[in-house]
């Protein structure tokens, strides 16, 4: 990993590593710190709720951030090729020996462990979405959407209806380095570029075959990885053309349940707190570990009447008590005989997933050179998702499997029915299932052709169209609504004694026509159902998705005219999108028919055309105030075809007053358009905990989100100021700071659950009109629609240092090369504004809201490099947060995420060297989370106990393989 920050001569890039004058104490505090464990509370929960206490060598070599194209070097900060010409917008950049030490399967995983990325979006982080299993790329923690993924410096085709690029679909094998642009980009590149982009360099040049095959393992026998990498390349036609295809097959057997670890099995979560008064002054909330739930068991728990209340059914049926904790309140109880279902989810997803990439250029003459490129990506995965949870089933006193001795209770209290809480684990026709079963399918076919050349003198153009093409299928298991009421009202038939549903007896012809079939369903202990009756009452809800992309661009640049400081560079052009989406579903889901997450149709197309002009000036060259002075501009008008047209801008300043020091600084206006999800995608429904404030009681509500068609683009104004340090009295040392400030207008974004309701009940009558309750004021779901709120500002400062030094220098017996980094960010500001309440979620690391932003998060890597031999430590720290922005003594108990610093080594060795032919076998292995540190307590709003976005969940994991070149 690297940065550039200057290019000398004309052809050659000077490395830069960004971090402060503190990186090296960052690092080293970061090695040294020790593990850190959950925080003991039990004393503080008990108190505040009024009871008693319950019994690299060449990963920090600076290398060449450029992209050749004949003598021209591309910087993806600019689409201007010039040498002499230094990017005034951060670029940090990341070589396939990086990619190759950390000893990833895919480049996201590499970059979520730097500062400025989060990895709000990766197998890990499981959701019940399209984006289940993929990996984007998300800079600052503003969300997926505002990082714009290229390949080669072009658009690459969307794997899904946000319009992102997993970069699961694209062989890592083929990556020769990755550009990180930390900075509004959109004049340069378009829409999305809002936080910055990231540029996929592929490998040119190929010639012979190289592989790579490894397998990875966790210390808990999970996360089981196999990896196999192929690349091959030729040159034919007296070298005027050349030939490369690649492909990569991954198989990772996913994470064991939650309760597999230590840490899960403690069952932290946030609770209402009972004993919390106006007049007491005790936390409304509490923090607390050991929580169960208080209204529900797997196989039912009576609620009422107050004569039965507390009778759980237990396998077979059999009525036993059920044991009360402490803390007790409707929803949550801590101790007792409850469960934490949250054991059951998956530390990470199932996954097996193959990409290839085919690649040939030719040069026909006349410095004119064109290129066809195909490529296809194909991932799959199994999981499960969350189970059906019911509060208050209805059950007669005739119902045909209610125990014998429940039915006399239920005559002695001369009670007509019961209710019954229960948390059905046994909904679908497989008694291996911990939840609803999940699948999910994602194929992508894309196509590109390209040409460039020279039209004289300076100027030159290059052009490419692009046509993709994926098509996702979801699958999950639900609940029939219908079906499901049906089925649990069973009694005996009178005619001949069997048990049947109460409504294939109904007088009413209508009612037993739509009961035909039914298959009555026994809800007194877990499994105790028939497998017919759990495939009477669940079906697969299903979504398929088609999503088009076509993109076209023209760019020319020369160099027109010169001035005081040399020849001007102009680059001007003109780029088309247009992107279409289209789904189906199944015939359920279309009707609306399962209890959640009805799947709907949806269906859109828009348009963009954009034409751009860029330049560089260079003010001054080698005088006695500047050794140079650059001026960086750009335009851009973009017309999109459903919210209109938009400008963006950027310029930027390079200043080198004298040798070593280089100070930079860039103003932008970014823009982003709504996606298509975004803009049409129908209301439906998961199922989440929320705290209902009006009545202080946690409530399973369901969460529908869906899109707003008249949402408009959002406008970011980003500043950035840097300088760069690399003294000539000590070669090999590099150091950066950056100041960043991105200041998003009309945010296209939605408000949480919990701040929806909590405004609401404050007061914001605009917003109530999302909370639904029913007659009796219990809350029965939220909306969550897209909006253009008013502002998210994101300010910070980003921090590098490298430093390098041959051991020969030293003693000249010494072989080999020492090397230094430390890259960190420190953010000032995490603001969210809706024009009613700012937030600022700086120090936030809690997962209370998505990703979390650690005040300081910083990653440090010691390396060794001789010939053979390559050793290198890495340290990622995050530091110690709030659970939650909002928190307050008032609203919680405890309201503190510890720090977490994650230790990772690796080493390779080469078998056999380079033999001058081109040959060579290495081997290599990998330990991550030396320590194995658990993740702090972070409970999230889906009671999750830690923030996967922030912390390793998965725990020390051991990778070994080879490499080859043939």
């Amino acid at each position: 990993m690297r940065t550039n920050t200057a290019i000398n001569g004309g052809a050659t890039m000077r490395s830069a590593a960004l971090a402060s004058s503190s990186g090296l104490g960052l690092l080293l505090a970061c090695l040294a710190a020790a593990p850190a464990h959950a925080q003991d509370v039990e004393a503080s929960v008990a108190s505040a709720a009024g009871v008693g206490q319950p019994a690299d060598a060449q990963s920090v070599q600076a290398q060449e951030a450029e992209q050749v194209v004949g003598d021209d070097i591309i910087v993806t900060g600019s689409r201007i090729a010039r040498g002499g010409f230094t990017a005034p917008t951060p670029t940090t950049v990341v070589g396939a020996q990086d990619l190759e030490r950390a000893t990833v399967t895919n480049p996201a995983d590499l970059l979520n462990r730097l500062p400025a990325f989060r990895a709000s979006t990766k197998p890990s982080v499981t959701t019940v979405s399209q984006t289940v299993g993929a990996n984007y790329l998300d800079l600052r923690g503003l969300g997926v959407t505002r990082t714009l993924t290229l390949v080669n410096g072009q658009r690459y085709a969307p794997s899904s209806i946000t319009g992102q690029v997993d970069l699961n679909l694209i062989p890592t094998i083929m990556v020769e380095r990755i550009d990180v642009v930390t900075g509004g980009a959109s004049a340069a590149y378009g829409s999305d570029a809002v936080a910055g982009v990231v540029n996929l360099i592929y490998k040119r040049d190929v010639k012979g075959l190289q592989g790579v095959v490894s397998a990875g393992e966790s210390a808990y026998g999970d996360n089981k990885e196999l990896n196999v990498g192929l690349l091959w390349g030729t040159r034919f036609a007296d070298d005027r053309g050349s030939f490369m295809i690649g492909g990569q097959y991954v198989d990772n057997d996913g994470g064991k349940p939650l309760g597999s670890r230590d840490w899960g099995r403690l069952d932290w979560n946030i609770i209402p707190n009972p004993a919390a008064t106006a007049a007491n002054g005790l936390p409304t909330r509490l923090l607390a570990s050991g929580v169960r739930n208080s209204n529900q068991a797997f196989g039912g728990l009576i609620r009422a009447p107050a004569a039965l209340a507390g009778t759980q059914f237990l396998e077979g049926g059999v009525p036993a008590p059920f044991v009360f904790g402490s803390v007790v309140g409707p929803t949550f109880m801590v101790g007792g005989s409850g469960m934490n279902t949250q054991r059951l989810v998956l530390l990470q997803v199932p996954i097996e997933r193959y990409a290839l990439t085919a690649r040939s250029t030719f040069d026909i003459g006349s410095d004119t050179k064109i290129a066809a490129e195909y490529s296809f990506g194909h991932s799959t995965l199994t999981s499960v998702s969350g189970q059906a949870q019911d509060n208050a089933l209805i059950i007669q006193r005739d119902n045909a499997f209610l125990p014998a001795s429940t039915r006399a209770a239920m005559v002695a209290a001369n009670a007509n029915t019961i209710t019954v809480g229960r948390r059905s684990l046994d909904l679908f026709p497989d008694n291996s299932l911990s939840g609803a079963p999940i699948s999910g399918e994602t194929t992508l076919h894309r196509g590109l052709v390209s040409i460039e050349g020279r039209l004289g003198g300076s100027w030159k153009y290059d052009a490419y169209y692009q046509h993709g093409e994926s098509r996702n299928v979801q699958r999950i298991g639900l609940r029939i609504r219908d079906n499901w009421s049906r089925a649990i009202d069973a009694v005996v038939n009178p005619a001949n004694g069997q048990i049947v549903c109460r409504a294939t007896l109904s007088a009413d012809a209508a009612v037993r026509n739509a009961a035909a079939g039914c298959v009555p369903f026994n809800i007194f202990g877990p499994y105790s159902r028939s497998l017919a009756a759990a495939d009477y009452v669940s079906d697969n809800g299903v979504n398929t998705l088609k999503y088009k992309q076509d993109a076209a661009a023209f760019t020319v640049q020369g160099e027109p005219f010169s001035i005081w400081g040399g020849p001007v560079s102009v680059a001007f052009g003109a780029e088309y999108r247009r992107e279409s989406a289209q789904s189906t579903v199944d015939a359920i889901s279309l009707v609306k028919g399962y209890d959640l997450l009805n799947f709907q149709p949806i269906s859109g197309v828009s348009t963009v055309k954009e034409v751009f002009v860029e330049t560089i000036a260079p003010i001054a060259s080698d005088t006695s105030w500047a050794k140079s002075l650059e001026f960086n501009g750009a335009v851009r008008y973009t017309d999109y075809s459903l919210s209109g047209g938009v400008t963006s801008w950027k310029a930027g300043l390079t200043y080198v007053p004298f040798e070593g020091v280089r100070f930079r600084a860039t103003r932008s206006r970014d823009i982003r358009a709504p996606n298509l999800n975004e803009l049409f995608s129908p209301l439906q429904g998961t199922l989440q905990t929320v705290l209902d404030p009006a009545t202080n009681q946690s409530v399973p509500t369901q969460i529908n989100t869906g899109g707003n068609a008249t949402l408009k683009p959002e406008f970011a104004d980003t500043l950035t100021l840097g300088v760069v340090i690399s003294p000539t009295f000590l070669p090999g040392f590099q150091l950066s700071v950056d100041y960043f400030d991105i200041h998003i207008k009309g945010a296209i974004t939605t408000l949480a659950p919990a701040d929806i309701i909590g405004r609401c009940v404050g007061g914001a009558t605009d917003l109530c009109s999302r909370v639904i309750r029913d007659s009796t004021g219990r809350l029965v779901s939220i909306d969550q629609l897209f909006e253009n709120l008013n502002g998210l500002r994101n300010r910070g400062v980003d921090f590098e240092l490298a430093y390098r030094r041959p051991l020969s220098q030293i003693s000249t017996s010494l072989p080999g090369t020492l090397g230094l980094r430390a890259i960190g960010t420190y953010t000032a500001e995490a603001s969210q504004d809706d024009g009613l309440v700012k937030i600022d979620l700086a120090g936030d690391t809690g997962g209370r809201r998505p990703g979390g932003f650690p005040r300081w998060s910083g990653t440090g890597i010691l390396s060794y490099d001789s010939n053979r031999l390559s050793v290198s430590a890495e340290a990622r720290f995050v530091s110690s947060g709030k659970l939650d922005a909002l928190g307050t003594p008032q609203n919680i108990n405890i309201n503190r995420v510890a720090s977490r610093t994650y230790v990772n080594l690796s080493a390779s060795y080469k078998i056999i060297e380079s033999d001058g032919k081109g040959r060579s076998l290495e081997l290599f292995g990998s330990v991550n989370n030396l320590f194995n540190v658990d993740p702090p307590v972070a409970v999230s709003p889906n009671a999750f106990p830690t923030n996967a976005i922030l912390f390793d969940t998965i725990g020390q994991t051991f990778t070994a393989g080879l490499r080859f070149k043939l």
